[in-house]
């Protein structure tokens, strides 16, 4: 089917490819590098597009452009200016998927095809450059289409060729979870199939959210129960190695706390499928889960025990109560299993909310993917916080890492959100550190 583009769309591709192979060849020879522009133009001058049609237009240009792959690998100035580039036509092309326009064609089955298409292609072309964010914005756009062989292609690609971050596997994942355009079986077990924990552990994430909550039977993971178990017996050796002693892994810290991140996060979504699978063979390598030291694990670990009938396994998962990062998984656990009544007032208080709120903010990769080891309340308040009619309840928490040869201490805020400082403010006035919370709050 020929398709009739507009002169509109053909000039605005041809202009966005001329721009961006301009910038490129300017870079390459010495010359200034054009400056990123605003967030509502493209870093190279490129304008919005006419039409949708003028999107897949650019992605051909783009795909048949003769890019110095080996020059982009070396030249770290020009690759950015091609990931600008391409964001902004990943995003174009995401729009396409999300949000048809008022074109008769825009949200037909071949603009949806023709979209996931060019997404593919340009997956695989610039797989190699590991950009940040646009894999996951392509692959978005195939998991998300009404197009069935786009979404068995998407689960293809991220199985052979998964995204080089965690945060682009997230995202890509979570096209399937938004949408409704798909069938479990052009998604699993094709999906398990994975070996890259940061695919597999949301993978079998958004398993277990189809069996608990869409009340999918079988469980999408059940045919790959003895894989699974074998995995989890692996990765639960893993970890205990790696707490044993880490610098058999790595001399880098941060190498060390990726390989962390990874095996805590594929151990945790092991454990709740096996709670969900309930197959009792899996009791043995729960009970290595729970003797390790990481405390979401054992939370997770000691839940499947308890679900699978190990009393047990009660009383130690309910002790976990008082870990600061643990607490609001144990609370929802135990109230899941009807014991609600054994856990203390004290924490179930704001305090404690806001302590568990600090521990898990601090737990994410972008600060020390690990909670801390000791967070103690220094001040408290109720203050007005922008979005909220009431006073509400406002906390001060010193936290404490025991990392380096002194240690890392700071005082973060939490109440109904968490607000961190990246420098010490420890010899703080307590109202200064108020104000320069609510000022950033407002802001």
């Amino acid at each position: 089917m020929a398709i009739d583009y507009t002169h509109a769309d053909v000039a605005w591709s041809q202009v966005c490819v001329t721009r961006l192979a301009e910038s490129l060849n300017a870079g390459e020879i010495g010359l200034e590098k054009p400056a990123l522009s605003s967030e509502t133009t493209c870093p190279l001058r490129w304008e919005r597009p006419p039409s949708h049609w003028a999107v897949l237009l650019l992605a051909d240009a783009v795909l048949n452009h003769d890019f110095d792959k080996e020059l982009l690998q070396r030249d770290a100035g020009l690759r950015g200016l091609l990931e600008q580039a391409l964001r902004w036509l990943a995003t174009w092309i995401l729009q396409i998927i999300r949000e048809p326009s008022s074109e008769n064609d825009a949200s037909s089955p071949l603009m949806q095809a023709m979209a996931a298409q060019r997404g593919a292609m340009l997956y695989q072309r610039f797989y190699e450059l590991r950009m940040r964010h646009i894999q996951g914005m392509l692959l978005q756009a195939l998991l998300g289409n009404q197009v069935r062989s786009a979404i068995v292609l998407g689960v293809d690609l991220l199985v052979d060729c998964p995204p080089h971050s965690w945060q682009d596997s997230s995202l890509a994942i979570s096209s399937l979870v938004q949408s409704e355009h798909w069938k479990v079986d052009d998604v699993y077990p094709r999906l398990l199939d994975s070996t890259d924990p940061a695919v597999l552990a949301p993978a079998l994430d958004l398993a277990n959210l189809l069996s608990q909550e869409k009340s999918v039977t079988p469980h999408p993971a059940s045919e790959r129960f003895e894989n699974l178990l074998a995995l989890l017996g692996g990765v639960v050796s893993r970890l205990g190695l790696l707490e044993e002693d880490p610098a058999r892994f790595s001399q880098s810290v941060s190498e060390i706390q990726q390989i962390l991140f990874d095996s805590v996060s594929l151990t945790v979504s092991l454990c709740h499928t096996m709670a969900l699978l309930g197959d009792s063979r899996a009791i043995g390598k729960l009970n290595q889960a729970m003797d390790l030291r990481h405390r979401r694990i054992r939370a997770e670990a000691g839940f499947a025990l308890a679900k699978l009938g190990e009393s047990s396994a009660v009383d130690r998962l309910l002790e976990l109560v008082e870990d600061d990062a643990t607490r609001p998984r144990v609370l929802q656990y135990a109230e899941e299993l009807g014991l609600g009544g054994r856990i203390r007032p004290e924490w179930q208080s704001d305090e404690a909310r806001a302590r568990s709120m600090l521990a898990l903010h601090l737990s994410q990769p972008e600060w020390f993917a690990i909670a801390p080891q000791r967070i103690e309340l220094v001040d408290r308040r109720e203050l007005i916080i922008p979005g909220y009619q009431d006073p509400q309840a406002c906390f001060l928490l010193r936290y404490e890492y025991d990392i380096g040869p002194h240690g890392i201490a700071n005082i973060g805020f939490s109440g109904p959100c968490v607000y961190l400082f990246p420098t010490n403010n420890l010899d703080w006035d307590y109202d200064m550190i108020y104000e320069l919370v609510l000022q950033s709050l407002e802001e």
